[in-house]
């Protein structure tokens, strides 16, 4: 018997379900069980992301792949056993992983590319598993193993025993209504330099902090 190829949704023109391995794609409600007969080889960290995101409020999905916002923080604080969510981005550099007392222990480090918005692995940090890398195979298979728990998890949903409280904030443009002295900062701090559109990925390099 065949594996059932991932099914992508087509439900987000900004998230193409043909887009190449590595970009976002939302991931069909068929396929949140993942039963044995999926084939899950193609699933990436940035599959569950867009998946997790998009579920909860596609508007919060698309500021978070969205490069003219300079920064973007999502935190889910769930009960014990379970650990708190943070996916952020600042700039081009992305920091997802788990939260426990106020310390990551599990922290992965992506850039988000350009034009395909691939995500582009730089670090892991595992305190579970006693894991600190920056080979790309390897924060590639650890990040993929997050994305798939965003999955299975279904923590979009709203579960008053589980979830104890859910917040994302994005760098407002300035031509959008409450545009401040703090989206300025940020746009000052972690925005992209002038021209960044018609730049390329190399040409924007590693972000510095």
């Amino acid at each position: 018997m065949h594996p059932v190829p991932l099914p992508y949704s087509s439900e987000c023109p900004e998230f193409p379900a043909n887009g190449p391995i590595g970009a976002p794609h939302i991931i069909g409600s068929a396929t949140f069980s993942f039963h044995e007969e999926i084939d899950q080889k193609n699933l990436r960290l940035a599959d569950g992301l867009v998946t997790h995101l998009y579920r909860h409020n596609p508007e919060v999905a698309k500021a978070f792949f969205d490069l003219r916002r300079a920064k973007f923080e999502y935190t889910l604080r769930r009960t014990p056993p379970w650990y708190t969510i943070s996916i952020a981005r600042f700039g081009r550099m992305i920091q997802v992983g788990y939260i426990k007392e106020g310390e990551y222990i599990q922290k992965y480090i992506f850039l988000l590319s350009k034009v395909e918005k691939k995500l582009i692995p730089l670090a892991v940090e595992d305190a579970n598993a006693g894991v600190s890398t920056t080979r790309a195979a390897s924060v590639d298979a650890f990040a993929k193993s997050f994305g798939r728990d965003l999955l299975y998890d279904k923590d979009w949903n709203e579960d008053p025993v589980k979830i104890v409280s859910r917040t994302s904030m994005w760098t407002k443009l300035p031509q959008e209504e409450g545009y401040g002295e703090i989206d300025r900062l940020q746009e000052e701090i972690y925005g992209l330099p002038e021209g960044w559109e018609n730049m390329t990925d190399e040409q924007l390099g590693i972000p510095q902090f």
